[in-house]
């Protein structure tokens, strides 16, 4: 029995890694084309495009992950169902469960290894390919500076805060511009310095009703300490605004500043449970794979490939639609992450249990 499976898992190991590999190299030849124009336009050298490519290559690994793993398991128990083995490992009185056992085993420890990767390796290559991508191609905001322009709106307090650029060097706001609805009151300075405690800004100049409530009136104020901030440099250190670039911890911050501001965290928040439900895909396509393993004897290769490249195609496209349903709020956002899971799995577990032993 043990050998039984060696042999399955060394084949299906063999199969998964050429297939990750064809679908690697087909996902960066379609992002190198649909930019190809603008590299040419912009006269980008073959070294930035190399390096571009390279960021790219984890992103290409955590997609084509899945469609592989469902390739390799359908298309290595396909084989032994073509060639008759299949049969004659049953007649040893091995059962169909205990034989693809393994390879659920398999697929569940490569969920676990797909979340860890995209959170360690992926998130971080693919924002420094975003931002490489924006420098060579000269967009806007490669210019803007990744922490320029910072808003945060305090509807506890009725604070609005603007700010033009922070820095990290110094633990420093630039162009700090505090309306506070709550007391009337508006507070400038070019500059506030983080003092471990609060935000102090130096030679600010505050706006304030007069006793009759009919002017403002404006008066210096050589070390204001900003209570009215309640952000933390942490906040002000989120560089993009963008779920799938940012972290479990950077998402969760991000989150919560929208609710705590009052604005919609729909869309993000359903992106931050697409992270756990994407890994699970790696787990839920291992079970469907084992289960169409012996649909088809014939034309084994073409069949299976086609099924794999069809089931990730009505995969990806559900899952668009509940992700558009939870980002408009019709659906909870936890509910448009996992529903395609929690129905691929459910199809996917009844396939199992009808297939014969």
């Amino acid at each position: 029995m043990k050998h039984v499976h060696r042999m399955i898992i060394k084949t299906c190991a063999l199969v998964f890694l050429l297939t990750l590999v064809f679908f690697v190299v087909l996902l960066e030849l379609i992002d190198l084309f649909a930019y190809l124009w603008s590299y040419i336009d912009k006269q980008v050298s073959i070294g930035d495009i190399l390096f571009i490519v390279l960021l790219y290559v984890p992103k290409c690994v955590s997609y084509a992950v899945p469609v592989a793993m469902l390739f390799a398991i359908s298309y290595t128990l396909g084989m032994l169902y073509a060639n008759n083995e299949l049969i004659a490992v049953l007649g040893g009185g091995m059962s169909f469960f205990r034989l693809i056992l393994p390879l659920i085993f398999i697929g569940f420890f490569m969920s676990v290894s797909v979340f860890v990767f995209e959170e360690k390796v992926v998130l971080p290559a693919f924002k420094s390919k975003n931002e490489r991508q924006a420098v060579v191609l000269q967009r806007p905001e490669a210019k803007a500076g990744p922490s320029a322009d910072i808003g945060f709106i305090d509807r506890e307090n009725d604070v609005l805060l603007k700010v033009d650029a922070y820095t990290p060097q110094d633990i420093s706001l630039s162009g700090v511009f505090i309306f506070d609805r709550g007391r009337s009151r508006v507070v400038y300075s070019d500059r506030a310095v983080w003092d471990g405690a609060a935000w102090i800004m130096p030679n600010a100049w505050v706006y304030e009703y007069d006793d009759g409530h009919a002017f403002l009136v404006g008066k210096r104020v050589s070390q204001y300490r900003a209570s009215e901030i309640r952000q933390d440099p942490e906040k002000f250190k989120l560089t993009t605004h963008k779920i799938d670039e940012m972290d479990l911890a950077a998402a969760s911050e991000w989150i919560a500043e929208l609710k705590e501001s009052g604005l919609p965290a729909e869309a993000a928040e359903t992106g931050y449970f697409n992270k756990f439900s994407y890994a699970l895909r790696v787990f839920i396509v291992a079970i469907l794979a084992a289960s169409v393993g012996r649909v088809f004897r014939k034309n084994i290769l073409l069949m299976y490939l086609l099924l794999s490249l069809s089931v990730s195609v009505v995969f990806f496209v559900f899952q668009l639609i509940t992700d558009a349903l939870a980002k408009n709020a019709i659906v909870s956002p936890w509910l448009g992450a996992f529903l395609p899971i929690m129905i691929f799995l459910a199809i996917a577990s009844i396939m199992l249990s009808r297939a014969q032993t």
